[in-house]
């Protein structure tokens, strides 16, 4: 069976190539989409699609439904308590965060504002929050403004989260999203427990165990020590 393969679509962490063929069984062109991921494995596959951009897209709806909670920031109960999950989204290798805001209403019910914002990546984030008076930050947090920015630069979406997380405390989560979504807390409860649960599932598997170790080999250079430092401390707040 002769196949002709079409240039694969990357998309963040994933790829879908989408193969031509001609079916044994009508003689009728065909096509297939195969996704893959960033280590050649395959997530999934389908066949006998009429055409190229039908299958692409079905390929595509497959990589929008990998995105997924990383993460919690806040209370081990967002909803409740305050807090909110950091999302991945394979798509365009971008993160985004629901924030939770729970408030007592003039009629004593328990209501909450519910924030979406994006996380921008490494080396964007300052000009993101370009708004942001830093000192401020500095002086409310009690973290230096060197160490705020150089958590900007993270490399781990997780302090890059904490620090808008940390810049919508002092400053208002209206600056980072200004139409949040308002409700009852019972209701959003309900409708964010899968999510809340898979996020905390999720750093459970990357959780480093907190003990020391005797370091191997050479010690790590002084830019790569006080990256992990500013880490170890943007994951205590």
């Amino acid at each position: 069976m002769k196949r002709r393969r079409n240039a694969p679509w990357k998309s963040g962490r994933y790829t879908v190539d989408v193969d031509e063929y001609i079916d044994p069984w009508s003689g009728k062109r065909q096509f297939k989409y195969l996704v893959t991921d960033s280590k050649g494995k395959r997530v999934a596959e389908e066949a006998q699609f009429d055409k190229h951009d039908q299958a692409l897209k079905e390929g595509l709806d497959v990589v929008a439904a990998q995105t997924r909670p990383i993460g919690i920031l806040g209370d081990v109960s967002p909803v409740e308590h305050g807090g909110g999950i950091l999302y991945h989204d394979p798509t365009d290798d971008t993160y985004r965060v629901i924030y939770f805001e729970p408030y007592v209403s003039g009629r004593r019910e328990e209501m909450i504002n519910v924030y979406a914002f994006g996380i921008a990546g490494p080396g964007d984030v300052l000009d993101d929050l370009s708004w942001v008076d830093w000192d401020s930050i500095a002086s409310s947090s009690g973290i230096s403004v060197e160490d705020l920015k150089a958590a900007a630069d993270s490399k781990d979406p997780m302090v890059r989260a904490r620090l808008y997380e940390e810049v919508g405390q002092i400053d208002g989560f209206l600056n980072l999203d200004a139409y949040p979504s308002e409700g009852n807390v019972g209701t959003a409860a309900d409708h964010w427990d899968d999510d809340i649960e898979d996020a905390h599932k999720a750093e459970r598997k990357t959780r480093r165990p907190n003990r020391r170790r005797k370091p191997k080999g050479k010690p790590k250079p002084n830019k790569a020590r006080r990256a992990a430092a500013i880490r170890r401390r943007f994951m205590r707040l």
